[in-house]
Protein backbone atom coordinates (compact mmCIF):
# COMPACT_ATOMS: atom_id res chain seq x y z
CA UNK A 1 0.00 0.00 0.00
CA UNK A 2 0.75 3.94 -0.68
CA UNK A 3 1.08 5.87 2.45
CA UNK A 4 1.58 10.11 2.63
CA UNK A 5 1.00 10.98 5.52
CA UNK A 6 -0.83 14.84 5.30
CA UNK A 7 0.12 15.97 9.29
CA UNK A 8 2.67 18.30 9.39
CA UNK A 9 5.79 16.98 10.84
CA UNK A 10 8.25 19.36 13.06
CA UNK A 11 10.76 17.74 13.61
CA UNK A 12 12.26 14.91 11.87
CA UNK A 13 11.71 12.76 15.37
CA UNK A 14 8.19 13.36 14.95
CA UNK A 15 8.56 12.01 11.18
CA UNK A 16 10.17 9.17 12.65
CA UNK A 17 7.81 8.70 15.52
CA UNK A 18 4.63 8.47 12.97
CA UNK A 19 6.78 5.71 11.15
CA UNK A 20 7.69 3.66 13.95
CA UNK A 21 4.19 3.17 15.13
CA UNK A 22 2.16 2.75 12.19
CA UNK A 23 4.66 0.09 11.11
CA UNK A 24 4.10 -1.46 14.86
CA UNK A 25 0.21 -1.27 14.66
CA UNK A 26 0.78 -3.17 11.13
CA UNK A 27 2.68 -6.18 12.49
CA UNK A 28 0.71 -6.97 15.65
CA UNK A 29 -2.37 -7.28 13.08
CA UNK A 30 -3.19 -11.19 13.37
CA UNK A 31 -1.83 -13.09 10.39
CA UNK A 32 0.64 -10.45 9.77
CA UNK A 33 4.57 -11.97 9.79
CA UNK A 34 6.31 -8.45 9.40
CA UNK A 35 6.07 -5.41 7.71
CA UNK A 36 8.37 -2.67 6.40
CA UNK A 37 8.39 0.43 3.91
CA UNK A 38 10.14 1.21 0.46
CA UNK A 39 10.19 4.34 -1.26
CA UNK A 40 9.05 2.46 -4.28
CA UNK A 41 7.88 -1.26 -4.76
CA UNK A 42 9.96 -3.59 -6.94
CA UNK A 43 8.22 -3.99 -10.75
CA UNK A 44 6.99 -0.50 -10.66
CA UNK A 45 9.95 1.12 -12.39
CA UNK A 46 13.32 2.44 -12.00
CA UNK A 47 12.67 5.36 -9.97
CA UNK A 48 15.78 7.57 -8.45
CA UNK A 49 18.91 6.91 -9.74
CA UNK A 50 22.56 8.69 -8.62
CA UNK A 51 25.67 8.18 -9.34
CA UNK A 52 29.01 7.43 -6.63
CA UNK A 53 32.75 7.74 -6.32
CA UNK A 54 34.89 5.45 -3.74
CA UNK A 55 36.20 7.05 -1.45
CA UNK A 56 40.08 7.14 -1.89
CA UNK A 57 40.11 5.89 -5.60
CA UNK A 58 39.67 8.89 -8.02
CA UNK A 59 38.26 8.10 -11.43
CA UNK A 60 41.07 7.49 -14.09
CA UNK A 61 41.17 9.72 -17.16
CA UNK A 62 37.79 8.87 -19.22
CA UNK A 63 35.78 6.94 -16.40
CA UNK A 64 32.33 8.54 -15.04
CA UNK A 65 30.78 8.17 -12.14
CA UNK A 66 28.83 4.65 -11.75
CA UNK A 67 25.25 5.35 -11.91
CA UNK A 68 22.77 3.02 -9.60
CA UNK A 69 19.16 2.92 -8.72
CA UNK A 70 18.53 3.86 -5.28
CA UNK A 71 15.83 2.65 -2.65
CA UNK A 72 14.82 3.58 0.77
CA UNK A 73 13.97 0.63 2.97
CA UNK A 74 13.39 0.63 6.60
CA UNK A 75 14.32 -2.47 8.69
CA UNK A 76 13.08 -5.93 7.60
CA UNK A 77 12.46 -5.01 4.41
CA UNK A 78 14.65 -7.72 2.72
CA UNK A 79 13.14 -10.53 4.96
CA UNK A 80 9.68 -9.08 4.05
CA UNK A 81 10.10 -9.84 0.78
CA UNK A 82 12.73 -12.69 0.93
CA UNK A 83 15.30 -10.90 -0.31
CA UNK A 84 18.85 -12.73 0.71
CA UNK A 85 21.42 -11.41 2.56
CA UNK A 86 24.69 -12.39 0.60
CA UNK A 87 26.65 -10.88 3.06
CA UNK A 88 27.82 -8.62 5.49
CA UNK A 89 24.32 -7.50 7.48
CA UNK A 90 21.23 -6.23 7.22
CA UNK A 91 19.59 -2.65 8.20
CA UNK A 92 19.19 -2.36 12.01
CA UNK A 93 17.91 -0.38 14.94
CA UNK A 94 21.41 1.62 15.58
CA UNK A 95 21.32 2.82 11.93
CA UNK A 96 19.92 6.12 12.46
CA UNK A 97 20.29 9.63 11.87
CA UNK A 98 22.58 9.86 15.15
CA UNK A 99 25.00 7.31 13.61
CA UNK A 100 27.46 7.06 10.85
CA UNK A 101 26.14 6.60 7.93
CA UNK A 102 25.65 2.98 5.92
CA UNK A 103 23.88 1.13 3.01
CA UNK A 104 23.72 -2.06 0.97
CA UNK A 105 24.11 -2.73 -2.27
CA UNK A 106 22.96 -5.44 -4.60
CA UNK A 107 24.78 -8.50 -5.65
CA UNK A 108 25.01 -7.23 -9.01
CA UNK A 109 26.47 -3.64 -7.86
CA UNK A 110 29.12 -5.60 -5.72
CA UNK A 111 30.09 -7.89 -8.78
CA UNK A 112 30.36 -5.15 -11.27
CA UNK A 113 32.25 -2.64 -8.86
CA UNK A 114 33.93 -4.27 -6.65
CA UNK A 115 35.67 -7.69 -7.91
CA UNK A 116 38.06 -7.76 -6.52
CA UNK A 117 38.10 -7.50 -3.03
CA UNK A 118 34.58 -6.83 -2.17
CA UNK A 119 32.65 -3.95 -1.27
CA UNK A 120 32.12 -4.50 2.36
CA UNK A 121 33.87 -1.87 4.64
CA UNK A 122 33.95 0.55 1.53
CA UNK A 123 33.01 4.05 1.21
CA UNK A 124 31.09 5.54 -1.36
CA UNK A 125 30.30 9.07 -2.02
CA UNK A 126 26.94 10.56 -4.24
CA UNK A 127 27.03 13.56 -5.69
CA UNK A 128 23.40 14.45 -4.15
CA UNK A 129 24.44 14.06 -0.58
CA UNK A 130 27.31 16.84 -1.03
CA UNK A 131 29.03 17.79 1.63
CA UNK A 132 28.24 14.86 3.40
CA UNK A 133 30.26 12.01 4.42
CA UNK A 134 30.45 8.78 2.67
CA UNK A 135 28.29 5.92 3.38
CA UNK A 136 29.82 2.33 4.38
CA UNK A 137 28.91 -0.15 2.80
CA UNK A 138 27.99 -2.86 5.49
CA UNK A 139 25.73 -5.59 3.68
CA UNK A 140 25.04 -7.11 -0.22
CA UNK A 141 21.45 -8.60 -0.81
CA UNK A 142 20.54 -10.74 -3.67
CA UNK A 143 19.01 -8.34 -6.66
CA UNK A 144 15.82 -7.40 -7.30
CA UNK A 145 14.22 -6.89 -10.50
CA UNK A 146 12.95 -3.31 -10.60
CA UNK A 147 11.57 -2.79 -13.56
CA UNK A 148 10.20 -6.34 -15.35
CA UNK A 149 11.21 -9.24 -14.99
CA UNK A 150 12.76 -9.34 -18.56
CA UNK A 151 14.74 -6.39 -18.07
CA UNK A 152 18.17 -6.77 -16.71
CA UNK A 153 19.10 -6.26 -13.33
CA UNK A 154 20.54 -2.73 -12.40
CA UNK A 155 22.92 -2.14 -9.44
CA UNK A 156 21.15 -1.05 -6.41
CA UNK A 157 22.09 0.83 -2.88
CA UNK A 158 19.75 0.71 -0.19
CA UNK A 159 19.69 3.23 2.00
CA UNK A 160 18.21 2.75 5.68
CA UNK A 161 14.81 5.22 5.83
CA UNK A 162 16.42 6.52 9.37
CA UNK A 163 18.88 8.67 7.84
CA UNK A 164 17.36 9.08 4.70
CA UNK A 165 14.04 9.81 6.03
CA UNK A 166 10.58 11.11 3.78
CA UNK A 167 7.09 11.49 4.07
CA UNK A 168 5.39 9.32 1.26
CA UNK A 169 6.63 5.37 1.45
CA UNK A 170 4.84 2.20 0.57
CA UNK A 171 4.23 -0.22 3.22
CA UNK A 172 5.05 -4.12 2.25
CA UNK A 173 3.83 -7.02 4.90
CA UNK A 174 4.21 -10.86 4.65
CA UNK A 175 1.29 -12.62 6.03
CA UNK A 176 0.00 -16.24 7.02
CA UNK A 177 -3.76 -15.26 5.63
CA UNK A 178 -4.74 -13.71 2.46
CA UNK A 179 -2.81 -10.42 1.93
CA UNK A 180 -6.24 -8.50 0.82
CA UNK A 181 -8.45 -9.74 3.40
CA UNK A 182 -6.17 -7.30 6.27
CA UNK A 183 -7.32 -4.17 4.14
CA UNK A 184 -9.84 -3.44 6.51
CA UNK A 185 -7.60 -4.16 9.37
CA UNK A 186 -4.67 -1.82 7.98
CA UNK A 187 -7.21 0.93 7.38
CA UNK A 188 -8.48 1.04 11.04
CA UNK A 189 -5.14 1.26 12.18
CA UNK A 190 -4.18 3.42 10.16
CA UNK A 191 -7.52 5.91 11.50
CA UNK A 192 -6.79 5.57 14.88
CA UNK A 193 -3.28 6.76 14.40
CA UNK A 194 -4.49 9.47 12.13
CA UNK A 195 -8.38 10.08 10.97
CA UNK A 196 -6.62 12.07 7.63
CA UNK A 197 -4.16 9.79 6.83
CA UNK A 198 -4.32 8.80 3.16
CA UNK A 199 -3.76 5.23 2.31
CA UNK A 200 -4.19 3.88 -1.75
CA UNK A 201 -2.85 1.38 -3.86
CA UNK A 202 -3.42 -1.37 -1.54
CA UNK A 203 -2.85 -4.41 -3.73
CA UNK A 204 -0.71 -8.06 -3.35
CA UNK A 205 2.86 -8.33 -5.39
CA UNK A 206 1.47 -11.11 -7.32
CA UNK A 207 -0.83 -8.97 -8.81
CA UNK A 208 1.70 -6.05 -9.20
CA UNK A 209 3.82 -8.39 -11.11
CA UNK A 210 0.65 -9.67 -13.22
CA UNK A 211 -0.25 -6.09 -14.51
CA UNK A 212 3.47 -4.96 -14.82
CA UNK A 213 3.85 -3.81 -18.34
CA UNK A 214 6.74 -6.34 -19.17
CA UNK A 215 4.63 -8.94 -18.28
CA UNK A 216 1.36 -8.18 -19.42
CA UNK A 217 3.08 -7.89 -23.15
CA UNK A 218 4.62 -11.23 -22.34
CA UNK A 219 1.34 -12.55 -21.65
CA UNK A 220 -0.27 -11.29 -24.56
CA UNK A 221 2.42 -13.06 -26.84
CA UNK A 222 2.27 -16.23 -24.85
CA UNK A 223 -2.06 -16.50 -25.30
CA UNK A 224 -1.78 -15.40 -29.09
CA UNK A 225 0.91 -18.06 -29.97
CA UNK A 226 -0.46 -20.75 -26.95
CA UNK A 227 -4.03 -20.10 -29.49
CA UNK A 228 -2.26 -20.99 -32.38
CA UNK A 229 -0.92 -23.78 -31.01
CA UNK A 230 -3.93 -25.26 -29.49
CA UNK A 231 -5.61 -24.63 -33.10
CA UNK A 232 -2.68 -26.29 -34.93
CA UNK A 233 -2.66 -29.18 -32.57
CA UNK A 234 -6.08 -29.65 -32.80
CA UNK A 235 -6.30 -29.64 -36.63
CA UNK A 236 -3.46 -32.07 -36.62
CA UNK A 237 -5.22 -34.59 -34.75
CA UNK A 238 -8.51 -34.01 -36.26
CA UNK A 239 -6.94 -34.42 -39.51
CA UNK A 240 -4.93 -37.63 -38.76
CA UNK A 241 -7.80 -39.02 -37.12
CA UNK A 242 -9.89 -38.71 -40.16
CA UNK A 243 -7.08 -40.15 -42.25
CA UNK A 244 -6.86 -43.40 -39.97
CA UNK A 245 -10.36 -43.72 -39.49
CA UNK A 246 -10.78 -43.42 -43.84
CA UNK A 247 -7.83 -45.81 -44.25
CA UNK A 248 -9.75 -48.01 -41.68
CA UNK A 249 -13.02 -48.23 -43.70
CA UNK A 250 -10.92 -48.75 -47.17
CA UNK A 251 -8.97 -51.55 -46.08
CA UNK A 252 -12.14 -53.64 -44.15
CA UNK A 253 -11.97 -56.14 -46.65
CA UNK A 254 -8.33 -56.58 -46.39
CA UNK A 255 -8.55 -56.57 -42.37
CA UNK A 256 -11.38 -59.34 -42.77
CA UNK A 257 -8.85 -61.39 -44.81
CA UNK A 258 -6.77 -60.85 -42.38
CA UNK A 259 -9.05 -61.81 -39.56
CA UNK A 260 -10.19 -64.35 -41.37
CA UNK A 261 -6.81 -66.01 -41.33
CA UNK A 262 -5.77 -65.88 -38.39
CA UNK A 263 -5.07 -62.83 -37.03
CA UNK A 264 -5.88 -61.35 -33.61
CA UNK A 265 -7.12 -58.20 -32.42
CA UNK A 266 -3.16 -57.54 -31.27
CA UNK A 267 -2.41 -57.80 -34.84
CA UNK A 268 -4.89 -55.67 -36.32
CA UNK A 269 -4.13 -52.53 -33.66
CA UNK A 270 -0.60 -52.98 -34.04
CA UNK A 271 -1.14 -52.57 -37.95
CA UNK A 272 -3.32 -49.81 -37.77
CA UNK A 273 -1.01 -47.86 -35.68
CA UNK A 274 1.92 -48.88 -37.40
CA UNK A 275 0.77 -46.83 -40.59
CA UNK A 276 -0.36 -44.06 -38.83
CA UNK A 277 2.27 -43.65 -36.39
CA UNK A 278 5.31 -43.82 -39.30
CA UNK A 279 4.42 -40.34 -41.05
CA UNK A 280 3.71 -38.75 -37.42
CA UNK A 281 6.79 -39.59 -36.14
CA UNK A 282 8.60 -38.35 -39.52
CA UNK A 283 6.93 -35.34 -38.61
CA UNK A 284 7.83 -35.01 -35.49
CA UNK A 285 11.64 -35.33 -36.32
CA UNK A 286 11.14 -32.84 -38.94
CA UNK A 287 9.84 -30.42 -36.76
CA UNK A 288 12.89 -31.05 -34.14
CA UNK A 289 15.28 -30.28 -36.43
CA UNK A 290 13.53 -27.33 -37.74
CA UNK A 291 13.31 -25.84 -34.04
CA UNK A 292 17.16 -26.52 -33.35
CA UNK A 293 17.98 -24.83 -36.44
CA UNK A 294 16.09 -21.62 -35.37
CA UNK A 295 17.20 -21.64 -31.73
CA UNK A 296 18.31 -18.32 -32.48
CA UNK A 297 15.08 -16.14 -33.59
CA UNK A 298 13.33 -17.74 -30.48
CA UNK A 299 15.68 -16.38 -27.70
CA UNK A 300 13.87 -13.30 -28.11
CA UNK A 301 10.27 -14.65 -27.29
CA UNK A 302 11.57 -16.96 -24.23
CA UNK A 303 12.38 -15.46 -20.37
CA UNK A 304 15.01 -17.52 -18.63
CA UNK A 305 13.99 -20.78 -20.52
CA UNK A 306 17.10 -21.52 -23.00
CA UNK A 307 15.86 -21.93 -26.45
CA UNK A 308 17.69 -25.32 -26.87
CA UNK A 309 16.24 -26.66 -23.17
CA UNK A 310 16.23 -30.85 -23.81
CA UNK A 311 13.28 -30.67 -20.94
CA UNK A 312 11.29 -28.06 -23.17
CA UNK A 313 12.09 -30.29 -26.53
CA UNK A 314 11.15 -33.71 -24.86
CA UNK A 315 7.97 -32.86 -23.31
CA UNK A 316 6.79 -30.80 -26.33
CA UNK A 317 7.55 -34.27 -28.24
CA UNK A 318 5.85 -36.42 -26.11
CA UNK A 319 2.78 -34.39 -26.13
CA UNK A 320 2.86 -34.32 -29.83
CA UNK A 321 3.58 -37.96 -30.17
CA UNK A 322 0.83 -39.34 -27.29
CA UNK A 323 -1.97 -37.35 -29.49
CA UNK A 324 -0.92 -39.05 -32.50
CA UNK A 325 -1.05 -42.03 -31.08
CA UNK A 326 -4.77 -41.49 -29.35
CA UNK A 327 -5.40 -39.97 -32.88
CA UNK A 328 -3.88 -43.62 -34.18
CA UNK A 329 -5.51 -45.90 -31.47
CA UNK A 330 -9.28 -45.15 -31.59
CA UNK A 331 -9.77 -46.22 -35.72
CA UNK A 332 -7.61 -48.93 -35.03
CA UNK A 333 -9.64 -50.15 -32.16
CA UNK A 334 -13.08 -49.72 -34.63
CA UNK A 335 -10.75 -52.03 -37.15
CA UNK A 336 -10.79 -55.48 -34.75
CA UNK A 337 -14.89 -54.89 -34.71
CA UNK A 338 -14.63 -55.54 -38.19
CA UNK A 339 -16.48 -58.91 -38.84
CA UNK A 340 -14.73 -61.07 -41.40
CA UNK A 341 -17.77 -62.52 -42.64
CA UNK A 342 -19.61 -58.85 -43.12
CA UNK A 343 -16.61 -57.69 -44.97
CA UNK A 344 -15.73 -60.51 -47.41
CA UNK A 345 -19.91 -60.23 -48.61
CA UNK A 346 -19.11 -56.41 -48.47
CA UNK A 347 -18.41 -55.14 -52.47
Amino acid sequence: MRVNPTGGFQTVEQLFAFHRDFLGRIRSLPGVEGAATVNQLPLTGSGNSGSFTVEGEPLVGGETNPEVNIRTVSRDYFRVLGVPLLTGREIDARDDINTPPVVLVNQTLAESYFPDRGPLGRRIVFSFFAGQPAWEIVGVVGDERLEGPDQPITPVVYFPYRQTPDTAFSVVARTRVPPLSLSGAVRAEAAALDPDLPIYDISTMNLIAANSTAVFLRRYVLLLVGGFAAVALLLATVGLYGVMSQSVVERTREIGVRVALGANRGDIVRMVVRQGMAPALGGLLAGIVVALATLRFMGSLLYEVQPHDPGVLAGVSAILATVALASCWLPALRATRVDPIVSLRAE
